[in-house]
């Protein structure tokens, strides 16, 4: 990382990177079992969640297989606590702790859940996990780069999305919407959607009180209306934030046999 800036939301600090990132992928060779036309950009299949039932769209893109909705997954609700410790799940808009009443509303269906990091980071299902910062750049690289991908990521139209939607086409069926984050109050939702990665800012500071080295802060991702970017970001793993999973990579390692 070679500079930042910082953006203040209603409180909400968010620092934006401009990073070089070095990354070195492995792929598997196999054919993926969740698409079966998998040269179509397009094309989709679905993957029904075990544990509640949800049902997503599932889209290749590149090598890889992601969800192309967000998460939904909701055991509990948090209210209006926070935590950089205790797992916490919100839906935008709703202020209560009934979860069959946060899944009836309208938020819910369309932009899922609200997760702060520790709850995001085990959230996916079975097969899927919490993409690293590495994975979120692979997707942007294979899409053109963090100057054009957030246009080809976004759903088109301003039906979700506040004008004028900059650049959207949503060529690879991602479909990224505007579904905001929780950070002492909702914020956004039309405007911008953030994402979590499971890659920790690599700066810890000293806690004086515990005298403990502390990492408060998680790379993120995050698209806006009247931008064609993805932003490359990090934010407080206290704050909600959307997630979207992507499939596990089964890697075969052969070994040669003993003479």
């Amino acid at each position: 990382m070679n500079s930042s800036k910082a953006f203040i939301i209603s409180g909400f600090v968010l620092l934006l990177m401009f990073c070089i990132v070095y990354v070195a992928y492995g792929y598997n060779s196999e054919k993926s079992d969740v698409l079966t036309q998998a040269n179509n950009p397009k094309s989709f299949n679905s993957f029904t969640d075990p544990r509640d039932g949800n049902v997503y769209k599932v889209v290749k893109i590149g090598e890889q297989v992601w969800m192309a909705e967000n998460l939904r997954y909701l055991p509990s609700l948090a209210g209006s606590d926070m935590s950089r410790i205790e797992p916490c799940y919100y839906v935008y808009g709703y202020e209560g702790t009934n979860v069959e009443e946060a899944k009836a509303t309208k938020n819910y269906k369309t932009y899922g859940v609200l997760y702060n990091w520790n709850a995001a980071f085990y959230a996916c299902p079975e097969g899927w996990h919490l993409p690293s910062d590495a994975e979120w750049a692979q997707l942007v690289d294979f899409i053109g780069g963090e100057e054009i991908a957030g246009g080809k990521l976004k759903e088109a139209g301003t039906a979700r999305w506040d004008k004028p939607n900059t650049g959207a086409i949503n060529k690879f069926g991602f479909t990224a919407l505007p579904c905001g984050i929780y950070f002492k109050e909702f914020i956004g939702i039309g405007s911008f959607g953030l994402w979590w990665t499971a890659t920790l800012d690599d700066n810890p500071y000293y806690d004086m009180l515990t005298h403990k080295l502390i990492n408060d802060y998680a790379l993120i991702r995050m698209i806006n209306y009247d931008e064609n970017n993805v932003d490359c970001a990090f934010t407080d793993t206290n704050s909600g934030l959307s997630v979207r999973c992507v499939k596990n990579v089964t890697v075969v390692i052969g070994f040669n046999s003993a003479n």
